[in-house]
């Protein structure tokens, strides 16, 4: 998807974005699969109640992605 700023209606490359222009969410480092095992316990923890999936991914996400902070 293309990134437009501010002074023209044109997109700007991704390689001349400024960094306050990038994606803030960074899951570069996280695997795919901490995430899931997360968000697995997070419904277990929870005896089990479908529909929570897309806030127990993204809440797991968001907690590694803290904890590798920490470290």
């Amino acid at each position: 998807m293309a990134q437009y700023n501010n002074s023209s209606r044109f997109p700007t490359p991704s390689s001349q974005r400024s960094a306050t222009q990038t994606p803030s969410r960074d899951t570069s480092r996280i695997s795919r699969e901490a995430v899931a095992k997360r968000a697995y316990e997070k419904f277990l923890a929870r005896g089990r109640k479908h529909g929570h999936d897309k806030q127990d991914w993204l809440e797991a996400e968001q907690e590694l992605k803290n904890e590798s902070r920490r470290n």
